[in-house]
């Protein structure tokens, strides 16, 4: 008998603004996989922001992403957001 055991993978790298896709009214954000999937390919990521609240209350802004990048269309012209993978 052959036990299998998933593993918890590596947090995906690289997690940043692209500055090539973000302006006054969205922001691109890109990531790269994980260097370790824990034995299972990614099959989609979640995005979570913090909108002005000095990163004490996050909200999930997108799920489901199957690629490493996402364009956040959703933002405020002048306002800060932190945001997490």
């Amino acid at each position: 008998m052959t036990i299998l055991a998933a593993q918890i993978s590596n947090a995906p790298g690289d997690f940043a603004n692209d500055p090539a896709q973000t302006n006054a009214y969205q922001i691109g954000l890109s990531w790269t996989t994980p260097t370790f999937d824990g034995g299972s390919p990614v099959i989609d990521y979640r995005i979570w922001y913090d909108n002005a609240n000095g990163g004490t209350s996050f909200e999930v802004l997108a799920e489901n992403i199957l690629v490493t990048n996402y364009l956040a269309t959703t933002v405020i012209k002048g306002q800060t957001y932190i945001f997490k993978l």
